[in-house]
């Protein structure tokens, strides 16, 4: 079943230094970056794939919803807050991110969720 997926900074950013950041429009059904992620991503160095992907739209970006308090005292980072925050509001959204901390609370609040790795890991497995 194609899933719809909310994603953090690193997931754009490793793919985009490896080639592949067309595994993040082909192998879901939808994909949004929260603004705060592409506003990190934007900050990034010039010439940066994943900044370039940003900046021509290759994304939909979306402004997250409010943060909900629980998730606010986690204190994670703007990027992964806003994705989980996006996710919460959204069941059923895939999480993709990378960092542990927010993997943990992705798990407290039941948000299904994947890293880079199991990007990779899905597009060799549907060829």
């Amino acid at each position: 079943m194609p899933e719809q997926w909310v994603v953090n900074a690193s997931p754009p950013i490793i793919l985009g230094k490896i080639g592949r950041l067309d595994l993040l429009t082909q192998l879901p059904q939808e994909i949004v970056v929260p603004d705060a992620v592409a506003a990190e991503i934007i900050a990034g160095p010039e010439g940066d794939a994943a900044r370039l992907a940003i900046q021509t739209n290759m994304f939909k970006t979306v402004r997250p919803p409010e943060i909900p308090v629980e998730l606010a005292s986690w204190d994670l980072g703007l990027g992964e807050t806003s994705v989980l925050a996006y996710a919460i509001a959204h069941p059923g959204w895939v999480a993709i991110l990378d960092d542990g901390t927010a993997r943990k609370c992705a798990k407290t609040f039941e948000i299904p969720m994947k890293g880079t790795l199991a990007v990779l890991i899905l597009a060799k497995n549907t060829g």
